[in-house]
């Protein structure tokens, strides 16, 4: 699966800067947080299964998947394949918010980064949570670590059982959709299968205690969620907060629920439970310069944890969706074209 490092990393950095993208290979100023030991509770072996709703949806077969995972009801989620004839590589594309759309269906900009990469020889496979609350359906209350436990059993599945190839492997995402990228890296274990992951607009969660309740420290504040944040009862509800507090909604909380959202962090103060070495998978961050859902101060602490190969990507403004504008979509496909 794994390749050495090659020289395309320069003709990347240059064709970023042509895009008034900026690149940074190296963390900020900020500490590291150390890496914890990889404790990611491990999937069961048949966390997903194919059901045999298999038909043909537009320019590919989809499959429809069950998955049962970290002690939650039965989720399903439809994966659309484009295949190629010798596939150059195989790329996982996920959605944000609830991911109930085929990243194709985000709009023209993303479905000419579909293309693309498919006219380039890449084998594709867009995941689609069903349902109207997609990846999170019947996590109320379980937290973002156990309801983000779906995305790797797919991407498993997908490799070990519907792929042509397991052997060079890329994800893009943005938002939330790099958010169930990034725990799939941090806790479940996906550095063993993906050389590329693409983040885009994030992810938005990597403190989800300054996301929700603010804080002193004036290096954290830019990554304070603004009022008008979906996120604030989408989390309210994952967290089992909903109509028992609203503590997100409302940007206060007891020192208990302060902790607990620390501990359901991608990024928790202390690291604990969080894998952040990834010596096999080169993770790229892409991102406005000012998100104005402060998702991109968010993504920051991530990038910051990391402690393998990394990469910061900037585009001018404040857009959050960032696979949905040309300068940002035309970085993610240089990425995922310039790999090989």
């Amino acid at each position: 699966m794994k390749r050495p490092l090659t020289p395309w990393i320069v003709s990347i950095l240059l064709a970023g800067c042509a895009l008034g993208g900026n690149m940074t290979p190296s963390a900020p100023t900020d500490t590291a947080v150390p890496s914890a030991a990889h404790t990611a509770p491990p999937l069961p072996d048949r966390a997903a299964v194919l059901l045999p709703q298999t038909d043909s949806c537009g320019r590919g077969r989809c499959y429809t998947l069950e998955v049962v995972c970290a002690g939650l009801p039965a989720r399903t989620a439809q994966v659309r394949h484009i295949q190629a004839l010798e596939p150059r590589g195989t790329i996982f594309f996920t959605t944000g918010s609830e991911g109930n759309l085929f990243y194709a269906e985000m709009g023209g900009i993303a479905l000419e980064t579909v293309k693309t990469v498919t006219q380039a020889g890449f084998e594709t496979f867009e995941i689609a949570w069903q349902g109207r609350d997609g990846w999170m359906a019947g996590a109320e209350g379980a937290g973002y670590t156990n309801a983000l436990c779906g995305y790797a059993a797919v991407v498993r599945f997908v490799l070990e059982n519907l792929a042509a190839q397991s052997e060079y492997v890329l994800a893009q995402g943005n938002s939330g959709g790099g958010m169930q990228i990034a725990y799939g890296l941090a806790v479940y274990g996906l550095e063993d299968v993906l050389d590329v992951a693409i983040l885009s607009g994030g992810p938005p969660v990597s403190r989800l205690d300054v996301a929700c309740f603010g804080t002193d420290d004036e290096a954290l504040k830019p990554a304070v969620w603004p009022p008008t944040v979906q996120g604030l009862e989408r989390t309210d509800w994952l967290m089992g907060w909903q109509g028992n507090g609203d503590y997100c909604s409302s940007h206060a909380a007891p020192q208990e629920i302060i902790a607990q959202a620390q501990a359901d962090s991608l990024v928790p103060p202390d690291g604990a439970r969080r894998d952040y070495g990834y010596p096999n998978t080169r993770v790229y961050f892409v991102n406005s310069e000012a998100d104005k859902t402060a998702a991109d101060e968010q993504g920051r602490l991530y990038f910051i944890a990391i402690l393998s190969e990394k990469f910061w990507l900037e585009i001018s403004g404040r857009e959050h969706e960032i696979s949905m504008t040309e300068d940002g979509a035309a970085l993610i496909r240089q990425i995922l074209l310039g790999q090989r």
